[in-house]
């Protein structure tokens, strides 16, 4: 054999596994290019294969709008670059030729590509959502205009040093169907079915295509390239990053209940960017969808240099659709962890919110919407079409403009010194104690940026106080939140010894001062700063939402206490 097709047979040893193999011939594609694809409208298809060595290699692109002359090279490796095209909803075919060889990629769309990566809970599956069976059932529905894709989990993408150029589909691309359905992320999928024949968005109306790229328990930093985890950590060595990352698998809260996924966790820094990323490198998408941060839950000040690091590096890296400045990128807060309120959780939340400071993010928050006793455990919601829904109106908002990025934030708080027309609060003691003049006794009221509704559902005497909170200081990173040992909270007007009661302060919700104005009344030592925060637990009450029903995140704003 000559050294040429030498190479060509080691290419094809080295590829045919993970490359999609035609019908027909001995033409390859990466598993990102098969039939029933979509590509992104708005920019150009690099478009690449593997042929016959030192060949010529036609491309007669979709809905025959020209064909596209190159050679192969030694390696039999061709690419193209196809032009961009308008959002089609006519199925159409690109068809390669070599020599004697044909390969026809059918039932190819243009229209809106999404990836969908993160942890366990972009991973969990349809099958492990409510109303599964029915979900199921009628997928077949939407095959007209969305197209699914899932990456498989290799064992061996856990050691890639350096980017791939492919991965294997555990779910090729396909139309959803009862056959396909079940396996497939049902964040991502259900998220993509938001935008098939809805009426209240028909400019929305247009193929989408979601691929699905995660893996349960893995830190943020396996997805990272070696140049944006530089802004993780200063002066870390390759040894000390490892360890890091080593440290954030085994103490994650997701650790042992990882979803649909099997098998030891990556854990190598860059690894997953190199094997489920890096190889799309080629495509353009609209956006992403990313639900992560569990494993990353013990270092919330790292994460919140981390997450937007990687958000610019995937940016810069993944081809975006010429008319906008940058794609999209749609993150969810983690869920909520009951009977394990340390501040783990609530940390890392709060470190997410740092990415909104950059263009084009929109947040999904997910705290409200628990399940204590879910078979796939708490920390893994089953209600992913409702958390898709709201990751719906946050694409709105980035596309359009028209609505809020997330829920309510808050704009001001008010202090306003107690009076009695106020009356009794905190079961009929506070205007005795506000009386007496040993403590001074105060309303805030709270400020939002639209109209809010506070959901009746959690009621009670003392439904608000896991909601609201008064600290009187806050000592150390402003990110570990209220529930860190260095906050010291502010001991209570009915509970003297703060070692025999806990050192909380009570908040009694009075009501709505206006559509936009909460009132909490409460008793405290005057004289001091103070914060207020909201929905500052692991497995937080959430109580106040917009009107379309998206909650407000927890928050941790100053209060100007002792001002009038």
């Amino acid at each position: 054999a000559t050294s040429g097709n030498m190479e060509y047979s080691a290419a094809i040893a080295t590829f045919i596994v993970a490359l999609v193999v035609p019908a027909q011939g001995t033409i390859l594609f990466p598993s990102h290019f098969a039939s029933h694809m979509v590509l992104q409208s708005g920019q150009v298809t690099h478009f690449w294969g593997i042929a016959a060595p030192n060949a010529k290699v036609s491309v007669n692109d979709l809905y025959s709008t020209g064909t596209y002359n190159t050679m192969s090279d030694s390696q039999g490796k061709f690419n193209v670059t196809l032009p961009a095209k308008e959002p089609n909803t006519t199925p159409g075919t690109i068809t390669v030729m070599c020599g004697t060889d044909t390969a026809v990629l059918s039932d190819v769309l243009v229209g809106d590509v999404y990836i969908c990566s993160g942890q366990s809970n972009m991973e969990l599956s349809v099958i492990a959502t409510v109303n599964q069976s029915q979900v199921v059932a009628e997928s077949g529905k939407y095959g007209d205009l969305l197209r699914i894709m899932m990456v498989d989990l290799d064992p061996a993408y856990g050691n890639a040093t350096t980017e791939q150029d492919n991965f294997t589909a555990a779910i090729p691309w396909g139309r959803p169907s009862p056959d396909n359905v079940g396996g497939m992320s049902a964040m991502c999928y259900y998220y993509g079915t938001q935008f098939v024949n809805n009426p209240k968005y028909p400019q929305f109306k247009t193929p989408i295509g979601m691929i699905a790229s995660s893996w349960g328990g893995t830190p943020i930093e396996v997805w990272m390239n070696p140049e944006s985890l530089s802004a993780c950590g200063e002066g870390e060595s390759q040894t000390q990053l490892a360890k890091r990352v080593q440290m954030a698998v085994e103490s994650s809260p997701d650790k042992g209940i990882r979803g649909t996924s099997q098998g030891t966790v990556p854990q190598k820094p860059s690894c997953l960017w190199n094997s489920m990323i890096a190889p799309m490198k080629q495509l353009a998408v609209t956006g992403f969808l990313w639900y992560q941060g569990e494993a990353n839950a013990g270092a919330p000040e790292r994460y919140a240099k981390c997450f937007p690091a990687m958000i610019q590096q995937w940016r810069k890296d993944i081809q975006k659709p010429s008319k906008v400045e940058v794609a999209d990128f749609i993150f969810v807060q983690i869920a909520s962890w009951p009977c394990h309120d340390i501040g783990m959780i609530t940390g890392i939340r709060y470190a997410q919110q740092t990415a909104l400071q950059l263009p084009q993010v929109g947040m999904v928050v997910a705290a409200d919407i628990g399940d204590p006793a879910g078979a796939f455990h708490p920390i893994h919601p089953p209600y992913k079409a409702e958390v898709a829904r709201r990751a719906q109106l946050v694409r709105i908002s980035l596309q359009t403009g028209t609505t809020p990025k997330q829920g309510p934030m808050v704009k001001s708080v008010a202090f306003e010194a107690w009076n009695e027309s106020w009356g009794n609060y905190h079961h009929g003691y506070a205007s005795g104690v506000c009386s007496l003049g040993l403590y001074t006794c105060a309303g805030l009221k709270v400020t939002f940026d639209r109209q809010i509704f506070v959901r009746d559902s959690y009621g009670g005497d003392y439904g608000f106080r896991h909601g609201f909170e008064l600290f009187n200081d806050q000592i150390g990173n402003p990110i570990l939140g209220g529930t860190s040992v260095g906050d010291r909270q502010l001991t209570s007007a009915l509970c003297v010894d703060c070692s025999k009661c806990p050192c909380k302060q009570p908040l009694e919700f009075t009501g709505m001062v206006d559509d936009y104005t909460i009132q909490l009344n409460t008793t405290f030592i005057s004289g001091k700063p103070g914060y207020l925060k909201y929905g500052w637990h692991d497995y937080p009450t959430m109580l106040l939402f917009d009107s379309d029903g998206r909650p407000a995140p927890a928050f941790n704003v100053t209060v100007p206490f002792g001002a009038n």
